[in-house]
């Protein structure tokens, strides 16, 4: 007997088992197949009896799966099975252990009684990666536009835009915000704290930290960690001001001012490599004239604790990025290298009409201090306010609008320089400038705009397949 799974990096074998009444063979292969907004894995089993004399019967095969330390049996009383019954030819036979929680380990394996004896394959351990489960909502006021960092296993979300609402103004309905439309709050969220999947409510893992975030309030800020501390600026205000003040935050020492950036930016994006933090691309306001579109990058390092001018991406190559400048682009790091595209640019002072969304993408060498463009998506995915963080060796994307809301999401391989889009969940899935920290190897993304009227306040956590 021998057990075979199939896993996103090929087909693993289990040692073969033999045994002297007669030559059975017992072959499973096992497969994620799907999941759910709710969390829950289904796999698919397939098995193969082969080996069979003529008149044999094999009086019950199925497959067999647990969460403890010890193999599981058909006869373990801890163990749970499916069977397809009676086999008395050699065949194929496929069943499904269904409702299993995303994010989880679980021992698998295939069995069979013949003769009154129980046989079994080695055993095969599974994750249900690749899905996402949701956790406890945040508490706060629902919001896009925000921004999250890690530090010390938590993540700290704050800042961003209110929710819009309709509301009727002699007797039209019109567009309004709610509340205090811009935000400055910042709150703690601590996964350890949160082993509830939604709807359970009895965790309380969300915290606002305290003292407050001394900047103004403010939407489409930047955000990273890097030496043991969080770094917020930039942005654009309640009065519509673009922001170049910047701060740094520790959970013992809260927050104080930094070198402010040298110009005043919105929708840019970082991220860092090694000691030194990048952040480039972005925009600043100007109502009299067509909105300014930015590809300079600036570097800021943990000894110098200034600003240093970085690769211009909108002029050449080699040390410049010749690629076009834009806003709300996405970022991450892989093996010391960086990944940024995406994004959008207006050719208008309204932002609206002659928007151009993009989908290419670049890489970018700190030791060379060089860009090259690299694999982008199709023209149909360009995007702006993705999300984009990596988890091992490859990075991903998730969600994003072109205008509305696209739904999709897409794992980025550089050693293939290979984008492949990825089974998602649709109520995950479908959101604009979320906000994206990664705690270990579990990705949690949070809030961003689901649709048209709605702001979300959900929390999602990725479980990669590997």
């Amino acid at each position: 007997i021998r057990a075979y799974i199939t896993t996103p990096n090929g087909i693993l074998y289990s040692p073969a088992f033999s045994y002297a009444n007669q030559a059975l063979n017992l072959v499973m292969d096992t497969r994620i197949d799907l999941f759910s907004d709710t969390a829950i894995v289904d796999i698919i089993v397939a098995g193969m009896i082969s080996g069979l004399l003529p008149g044999d019967t094999v009086e019950m095969a199925g497959f067999c799966w647990n969460q403890s330390e010890e193999a599981p049996r058909i006869d373990d009383g801890v163990s749970e099975w499916v069977s397809v019954g009676a086999i008395g030819k050699d065949t194929i036979f496929r069943d499904t252990i269904p409702k299993l929680k995303a994010g989880n380990d679980f021992n698998v394996r295939a069995f069979a009684v013949y003769n009154g004896n129980k046989f079994y394959s080695e055993n095969t351990s599974i994750f249900t990666g690749d899905a996402w489960k949701r956790k406890t909502p945040f508490p706060g006021t629902p919001r896009w536009e925000a921004v999250a960092f890690e530090l010390e296993g938590k993540i700290y979300y704050g800042t961003g835009a209110e929710d819009w609402a309709i509301d009727t103004v002699n007797g039209e309905s019109k567009d309004i915000k709610v509340g205090k439309g811009v935000l400055g709050d910042f709150w703690c969220y601590d996964p350890i704290a949160d082993p509830c999947d939604w709807p359970d409510d009895s965790c309380e893992p969300w915290s606002e930290v305290n003292p407050a975030f001394p900047g103004a309030p403010r939407r489409l800020a930047v955000a990273f960690s890097m030496g043991g501390y969080g770094y917020v600026g930039m942005g654009v205000d309640a009065d519509e001001q673009i922001l170049r003040d910047f701060y740094r935050f520790h959970p013992n020492q809260g927050w104080e001012p930094i070198d402010s950036f040298p110009q005043p930016y919105e929708g840019a994006v970082s991220f860092v490599i090694g000691n030194t933090a990048y952040v480039g691309f972005g925009r600043r306001l100007n109502p009299s004239s067509p909105s300014s579109y930015y590809g300079k990058f600036y570097r800021y390092d943990t000894l110098s604790k200034v600003w240093e001018p970085q690769a211009d991406l909108s002029q050449s190559f080699d040390s410049e990025f010749r690629g076009p400048r834009r806003n709300r682009a996405t970022a991450f790091t892989i093996g010391g290298k960086a990944y940024v595209g995406f994004g959008r640019n207006s050719r208008d002072s309204t932002n609206t009409r002659g928007a151009y969304f993009y989908s290419d993408f670049y890489e970018f060498n700190a030791e060379t201090n060089t860009w090259r463009e690299v694999s982008g998506l199709e023209g149909g995915s360009r995007r702006q306010g993705a999300c984009g963080f990596s988890i091992g060796k490859y990075g991903y994307i998730v969600g994003g609008d072109r205008i509305f809301p696209v739904q999709d999401w897409w794992r980025y391989d550089p050693e293939k320089d290979q984008w492949s889009i990825i089974e998602y969940s649709s109520a995950m899935a479908v959101r604009t400038n979320a906000s994206v920290a990664v705690v270990g190897r579990e990705a949690y993304v949070i809030g961003g705009k689901i649709n048209d009227r709605t702001i979300g306040s959900s929390i999602w956590v990725y479980y990669p397949a590997e």
